[in-house]
Formats: C-alpha cells, structure tokens, sequence
C-alpha cells in the first residue's frame, strides 16, 4: 500500500465487526492527542497547591506527571490496561515516581470516599459518559471522593454548531489526521470517519492507523474504535449542581480567558464545607 492513500470507504465502521477502542494503541494515542494548549501548565497551577489529587482519565500521562511536581500524592485512574501499562512505564523512570499510583477502574463506579482534597478530569474524559445516567453516576463518585470544600476541576471541548453539522455532511468519508513519528522509527499517518447522532449527541470514529517505512511502504494498518458525547454549557452546569457540586468559574482558556461558543468549557467546582 503506498504512503498517502486514502483508506476505501470499505471500511465503514458500521461493516467492520470487534474493533478495540484507541486506547488500545497508546503510542499512537500520544501522537493523534496531544491534548490542548497550555493544558498541563493550567492543571499544575491550580492544583498546586493540593496535597492529594485523584486523576481520572490518565490516559499516556500527560497531564498527571506535570502534576506530580507540585502534589504529595497523585492517584491515577484509568479503564484501559494498554493504558496504564504504557503510564506505569513512565512513572517507573519519573522524577517523583514514588508520589504516583494507578488504579484501573471505570470512572462510573468510584469507590473513594472523602479521600481527595482535589479531583481533576483532564482532556476529554468526562465525554466518555454517554448518557445523562452514566454522567450522575461518575459526578456522584467525585462528590463522595472529595473531603468538604475540596475542587473539582474538569475541562471538555465546547460543541460548535458549525463543527457538527460538518460532521453530518462528512460522514462515510475518511479525513487525513495527524502524523507523527514512533520509537521504531516508522512514521505514523491516520484516518478517520466521523458520524453524529444528533438526538443522542454521540459522535462515533473510526480510526485507522498506518505504520510507513522508510522506504515509504505501509507496514501495518490498524484500526481503533471513539465515542463521546459532547455537553452543552448550561446541560452541563445543571449537571453539576444537581451532583452537589458549587459551580466557582467557567473558562473558555487554559490562560483564564472567559467562556466562548466552540472553544473550550473548563470548569472549576467544589463541594460545600
């Protein structure tokens, strides 16, 4: 298969049948999700301050070892073993490995309680709840987490309405993503299809990766599975304080910039005294 062509429209995703999630494949979730500018800075600044911080949604660790440096202990959760492997490897040579630990659960199900003077829910982690059920059970576990006035502190892309109807006119069709170089050397091209349900505000990927030579030839395809449902402003204020949660600040930036249509939503919550 040469280098640069694009993937047939065989592969639809609704053809194809047991495709792991993309959490499967955390090298190549480093390179497609680099995250969001200034996001680590931001994090490392707020919860400086913290002594226990419980992390969900850990992923390759962007995020939880920036925090390390300033945070006596740091609990890192995450449901993808492939993930955490991947994580624990980093820990293992990190300069503050000793204040980290990981624990593989599905942030529906916590079971921590007034452990944490600080919780966070970096990147797009709480898009991972696909419904509004699935979205109170997890804010109920934080709430149980956190110790009286402890902060919530959570961030997920703003939805545009321009961006989703693209998505409906694009769906069926692949997209060149990222690319990015990996330890072996080969180099990484992805695809992806998109599709939006409207009615359950789920958007579904399919996510195909090729590993490209030197010699510019296709040495592996692989395919990944994603799936988030994105949250309006207001569907997710009425969330929070329905779980408990006192709603402090909403941002639109990582540098404190206010709350924009289709930029980010990063909230910053906490639980009464």
């Amino acid at each position: 298969m040469a280098r640069g062509k694009s993937p047939s429209k065989g592969a639809k995703m609704h053809k194809m049948r047991n495709i792991p999630g993309v959490y499967a494949f955390p090298e190549y979730y480093g390179i497609t999700s680099p995250g969001c500018s200034g996001d680590c800075e931001f994090y490392e600044q707020v919860l400086s301050e913290s002594k226990r911080v419980l992390e969900l949604g850990s992923g390759t660790g962007r995020t939880l070892l920036s925090i390390s440096s300033d945070v006596r202990e740091v609990v890192g959760v995450d449901n993808s073993p492939e993930m955490l492997a991947y994580l624990q490897g980093k820990i293992d040579i990190a300069k503050y490995k000793e204040r980290i630990s990981l624990v593989e659960s599905d942030i529906r199900q916590l079971t921590f309680t007034s452990e944490f003077d600080a919780v966070s829910m970096p990147y797009r982690t709480f898009l991972h709840l696909y419904s509004p059920d699935e979205q109170m059970e997890c804010l109920e576990g934080v709430f149980r987490a956190l110790e009286p006035g402890g902060k919530f502190i959570l961030n997920f892309f703003d939805p545009e309405y321009r961006f989703l109807a693209d998505l409906g006119s694009v769906s069926g069709s692949f997209r060149r993503f990222r690319e990015g170089l990996l330890q072996s050397g080969n180099t990484l091209q992805t695809w992806a299809e998109s599709s939006c349900d409207p009615e359950k505000q789920l958007i579904d990927e399919l996510w195909i990766y090729d590993e490209i030579d030197q010699s510019g030839d296709v040495v592996r395809r692989r395919y990944g599975s994603f799936k988030i449902r994105y949250c309006f402003r207001f569907e997710a204020e009425s969330l929070f304080r329905r779980a408990g949660f006192e709603v402090e600040s909403l941002y639109g930036g990582f540098s404190g910039e206010p709350y924009l249509h289709g930029k980010e939503q990063i909230w910053m919550l906490r639980k009464p005294r």
